[in-house]
């Protein structure tokens, strides 16, 4: 039975099993990725495209599982992607023994475990937009523990002119609806390019209700 068919549950855990085993033997895994269409079904992407991946690690986020892997691909240059694991479709190992691939994907392996951390503090929604350099005026103190658990321990509080700024290195989509969550209490500074999508955002918004 196509993993389409199952349970959510059933079909969850028949996926988080394959992409286990394919990390732990350092097999690519190959699959269909779901999205709703216009009459809510939840159908192929692409009409059945196989997306072709190095798993890396399975992540917990915000109550849904995601995977974490290496995508290479003409069109997008992916280096790392996210994908959900409910909407993963149709999952296989592709056995690749080859002593070409493994120590491929051991030198793969050994450069992401260094920027792990750093992936997931760049990512926070885990989107896969264009990482930038963003500086954040704080305009209430108690933000900073938000920020501290968002973005990681490391990242340091400015005080200058009696106001709080920090500075922030972030996937720019995911920031730009994380500051639509907490924009009551954080401004952004630079760089002007989010400014502008923040404000367009906010004034679609707003005018929906006019």
């Amino acid at each position: 039975t196509s993993p389409l068919n199952r349970s959510s549950n059933d079909k969850i855990f028949y996926t988080i099993n394959l992409i286990n085993e394919a990390i732990r033997n350092k097999n690519k895994i190959k699959f269909e990725y779901l999205y709703y269409n216009k009459e809510g079904e939840l159908v192929p992407r692409f009409n059945g495209y196989k997306y072709k991946v190095s798993p890396f690690a399975l992540v917990n986020h915000t109550g849904r599982y995601y995977l974490i892997a290496h995508f290479e691909n003409t069109k997008h240059n992916l280096d790392i992607a996210s994908y959900r694991v409910d909407y993963i479709n149709n999952v296989s190992i592709i056995d690749d023994s080859s002593e070409k691939y493994k120590e491929e994907y051991r030198l793969y392996f050994e450069e992401i475990s260094k920027n792990f951390n750093k992936f997931l503090n760049e990512h926070v929604y885990l989107f896969a937009s264009k990482v930038i350099e963003a500086e954040l005026e704080i305009e209430n103190a108690y933000m900073i523990t938000n920020l501290k658990d968002w973005f990681g321990n490391d990242i340091k509080i400015i005080h200058k002119d009696d106001k709080l700024f920090t500075f922030i290195t972030c996937d720019e989509e995911a920031l730009m609806y994380w500051m639509m969550q907490y924009g009551e209490h954080i401004k952004i500074i630079k760089p002007k390019s989010l400014i502008t999508k923040i404000k367009d955002l906010a004034h679609k918004t707003v005018d929906k209700y006019e």
